[in-house]
C-alpha cells in the first residue's frame, strides 16, 4: 500500500489512489457514510460513531450494484427494501395496574414496527412545533395551537428514518410481521369518563396484542393497516 491509497468506506479494503470504486465489493469510494443506529453522518475512516456507537453504513443513495445471477432471498429484517407506508402515534397498552406505555406504529408492507414513546422524545417533539410556530411568525395561541399537534414531529420522523433504523432506535422496540397477524379489529367503545376511545386489538401468531389509539380516528386506522395487511382487519 501506498501512501496515495485509500481505504474503502464499505469494506474497509485497500484501494488504489485514483479508483473511483473498489475492486474487492464495487462501492462508490466517495460515498458518504452514515451510523447504522442513529443516522449521524462519519468520518470517511470511521468504522464506529463517536455519537452512539452504532456501527457505520454507506449511503443508500450510492448507486446499486448488479445482482448476482441466483441472489439469496432476502427479509425485510435481512436490509429488504421496505417503504414506510404510515405512522400511527399514539398507541397505547396498559403498562402495570395504572400506567401506559406509548409506541408509534411504523406500518409497512411487511410488518408492523412498534417504537417506543420515551417522554423525553415526547418534550422534544412538542419544543420543535414550538420552534416551528415562532419561525413562522406565530402569536401566543398560534404557537400553542401548533404545540398539540406535536405528534406530527415523530410522524415526520419514522417516515424519514424507514423501519430498521425505528427498530434498533429502542431495545424495546420490537416488530410484528404482517403474515404472521390473523385479525386485527378497529371499534370505538364509550368511555364513562370522556370521549370514546378507538381500541387497536390484534391476534397473531405471536401472541395477543391491544392498544388504545389516541390520535386520529378508527376509521383513518383502519385505511392504513388495511392498505398494508389486508382482510385480516375488521
Amino acid at each position: 500500500m501506498t501512501s496515495a491509497d485509500s481505504t474503502c468506506p464499505a469494506c474497509g479494503a485497500q484501494v488504489a489512489a485514483g479508483n473511483r470504486f473498489c475492486t474487492s465489493c464495487g462501492k462508490p469510494m466517495d460515498a458518504p457514510r452514515f451510523c447504522g443506529k442513529c443516522g449521524a453522518q462519519l468520518d470517511p475512516a470511521a468504522k464506529f460513531c463517536g455519537k452512539c456507537g452504532g456501527t457505520a453504513v454507506v449511503s443508500p443513495t450510492a448507486p446499486a450494484q448488479p445482482a448476482p445471477a441466483s441472489p439469496a432471498p432476502q427479509s425485510a429484517a435481512a436490509g429488504f427494501a421496505e417503504p414506510v407506508l404510515a405512522v400511527i402515534p399514539g398507541a397505547q397498552r396498559r403498562k402495570g395496574l395504572f400506567g401506559f406505555q406509548s409506541y408509534s406504529i411504523v406500518v409497512t408492507s411487511q410488518r408492523l414496527v412498534f417504537a417506543d414513546m420515551s417522554q423525553k422524545m415526547m418534550n422534544e417533539a412538542v419544543k420543535e412545533m414550538n420552534r416551528r410556530a415562532k419561525a413562522a411568525g406565530k402569536g401566543v395561541f398560534g404557537v400553542i395551537a401548533a404545540q398539540m399537534g406535536w405528534m406530527n414531529v415523530l410522524v415526520e420522523k419514522y417516515t424519514a428514518m424507514g423501519a430498521d433504523a425505528a427498530l434498533a432506535e429502542n431495545k424495546e422496540n420490537f416488530f410484528i410481521p404482517n403474515n404472521t397477524i390473523q385479525k386485527v379489529r378497529i371499534e370505538e367503545q364509550d368511555d364513562e369518563d370522556g370521549p370514546s376511545i378507538t381500541k387497536l386489538k390484534i391476534e397473531a401468531l405471536s401472541g395477543k396484542y391491544e392498544y388504545r389509539l389516541t390520535a386520529g380516528d378508527a376509521n383513518g386506522a383502519r385505511k392504513v393497516l388495511r392498505n398494508a395487511i389486508g382482510a385480516a382487519v375488521r
